[in-house]
C-alpha cells in the first residue's frame, strides 16, 4: 500500500513514545523529546538534526506550503545519511514496499 496525502513533518525518535507524548506533539514545533531525525518539509526538506545529509523527491512527490505531498502512486521521499549515497534508478521508480 502507498500513502496518498500530505505530511506536515516526519520524526524518528530513539525510543517508542507513550500515547501522551504523541498527543503532545505539534506539527513543525520542536518538542522536549530527544529527536533522532526530523524533517519539517520547509524549503528543500532538509533533515533538522544533520544525520541525513541528502534527500530526494521521486516521481510526483512535491514540497508545497511546508508539507510533503505524495500521490500514492509514484511519489516518494528518500533520505540518505551521507553525501555520496545514491539511489539506483530502478529503485527510485518503484513504490516502497508495505511495512
Amino acid at each position: 500500500a502507498s500513502f496518498a496525502g500530505s505530511i506536515d513533518d516526519a520524526r524518528i525518535y530513539d525510543r517508542a513514545l507513550t500515547a501522551d507524548e504523541i498527543k503532545a506533539l505539534e506539527p513543525n514545533k520542536k518538542s522536549e523529546l530527544k529527536l533522532w531525525a526530523w524533517w519539517t518539509f520547509d524549503g528543500e526538506g532538509a533533515e533538522q538534526t544533520g544525520r541525513f545529509k541528502k534527500s530526494k523527491l521521486v516521481g510526483d512527490a512535491k514540497l508545497a506550503d511546508g508539507r510533503l505531498l505524495l500521490d500514492g502512486k509514484t511519489g516518494s521521499f528518500i533520505a540518505l545519511q551521507n553525501e555520496t549515497s545514491s539511489v539506483p534508478a530502478e529503485s527510485a521508480q518503484q513504490p516502497l514496499p508495505p511495512l
